[in-house]
């Protein structure tokens, strides 16, 4: 794969692209738009028959869901492989005109931007798509100049840098919301890093799309829009045709690949629950908590050779005896519920490991390669999604800012409207009319508002 493209991409436009870019607000806004929603009102519309398809569609797949995926969760990968594909045209564009240092501070000021905008705007939600875009952006720009290969090394180095950070610290019981960092004896205590860290209640308050380190995961998804645009870039079709088709399947066999074999134990205060256990001379339970505990009482039994021995043993009953005293300390910290566990390997949007970006991304590279055979192979283009398209990140911006209004204006009138399904699906089109107004004003004057 060449590190130069064949294509200028300050004069030609690739059709396909255009499209996808556009597929993906217009995915954005229907899931975020029918998102707010239950489906009470599929139940007042009069078409018996029909409802248990429109509750399939707009109660399970435009709603997002932590332990599979649904199209909902498809569209934020994409916009962020999208993204991707936006920086790497944005970056030969600029390193045609300034040198490298000046086109990377240029860029960078633009993703800062998003970040200053994300903290604006997201009052309780902070790692929402627009920062997770800013930050990830910022992380890409450091390689997006280099050759393709050393692009998905450094992406595939973050997301086993997340992987690990989740899976053998707190961070991970944090963000499966089995815990939250705090000062109080249930809670988990706070990461040393964190001790200088202004805001830190903010920070790690949100548990959603991989908190403060999503970005790590996200750039994964970013960085792979960029390689697939160099792919774009050849103007060969046997090339590309070949080069998204191979990109897309490894990304499928590693997405359910790490899915298959992932560990799938992470206990709240397990620790606590299986030394009450043993105390009351319940072994069964403690070795299942045990078992599925990353502590594993080894603090406990350090310092106690024949505790260490009955420990590595398995002979609870033995270790129980030894360690008595440090158990009902242990025990005092016993929370009020019972420890419970999930399975951090699936795919999921808030916990972003490693299946959720390699099957995301797959999935991002296998629409690219459908918009190009319809496109650029068929010349069949989506009326009105080349439209949308040309000022994406405006657009989000700008719908996530009405939505909050619309949502604001139905609480003050009466949420029974909400029940209508006239008025929510008359709402979305307004809704939709008001956007596409407003990108196709932009676009037939040639108006591209960048951030």
């Amino acid at each position: 794969m060449s590190n130069s493209p064949a294509i200028d991409p300050s004069r030609d436009r690739v059709q396909s692209i255009d499209q996808f870019r556009g597929y993906a607000i217009f995915g954005m806004m229907l899931v975020n738009f029918f998102g707010h929603y239950s489906t009470k009102w599929v139940d007042a519309l009069n078409i018996e028959g029909l409802k248990d398809p429109l509750k399939f569609i707009f109660g399970e797949q435009l709603h997002h869901h932590n332990h599979y995926m649904t199209y909902a969760d498809t569209i934020a990968p994409i916009f962020m492989f999208v993204v991707g594909i936006g920086l790497r045209i944005s970056w030969l564009k600029k390193v045609e005109k300034y040198p490298p240092n000046v086109a990377r501070k240029s860029l960078a000021g633009r993703y800062f931007t998003l970040v200053l905008i994300a903290f604006a705007i997201y009052t309780g939600w902070l790692w929402d798509a627009l920062m997770s875009i800013g930050l990830a952006g910022l992380v890409g720009l450091l390689v997006v100049d280099k050759k393709w290969t050393v692009r998905i090394a450094f992406a595939l180095a973050l997301l086993t840098a997340y992987q690990l950070i989740f899976s053998y610290t707190s961070y991970g019981v944090w963000l499966l919301r089995l815990g939250s960092y705090g000062d109080g004896p249930n809670d988990l205590p706070w990461p040393v890093i964190t001790i200088f860290l202004p805001l830190r209640d903010a920070l790690l308050d949100v548990k959603i799309n991989g908190g403060p380190l999503g970005h790590w995961s996200w750039a994964f998804i970013l960085i792979c829009g960029t390689v697939a645009y160099d792919i774009m870039a050849t103007r060969d079709r046997n090339k590309i045709l070949a080069g998204l088709a191979c990109m897309g399947l490894i990304l499928t066999v590693a997405g359910w690949g790490v899915r298959a074999v992932g560990t799938k134990a992470y206990f709240s205060k397990a620790e606590p629950w299986a030394a009450a256990a043993m105390l009351e001379n319940d072994f069964g339970p403690a070795k299942e908590i045990m078992g599925k505990s990353h502590g594993m009482f080894a603090s406990t039994a350090k310092g106690n050779p024949e505790a260490e021995a009955a420990l590595e043993a398995g002979n609870l009953e033995e270790f129980a005896r030894l360690s008595h005293d440090k158990l009902v300390a242990l025990a005092a910290q016993k929370p009020t519920e019972a420890p419970r566990y999930a399975n951090g390997w699936v795919f999921s949007k808030n916990y972003l490991t490693m299946p959720f970006p390699f099957w995301a991304t797959a999935l991002a590279v296998f629409h690219l390669l459908a918009f190009y055979i319809i496109c650029d192979i068929l010349k069949f283009n989506v009326p009105g999604m080349a439209v949308v398209g040309m000022n994406p990140l405006f657009l989000y911006i700008f719908q996530s800012l009405t939505l909050e209004m619309y949502g604001n204006l139905n609480s003050h009138w009466n949420y029974k409207s909400t029940e209508s399904g006239l008025f929510v699906l008359g709402s979305f089109v307004v809704y939709w009319g008001i956007m596409y107004s407003m990108a196709r004003y932009f676009y037939n004057r040639n108006i591209v508002i960048k951030i």
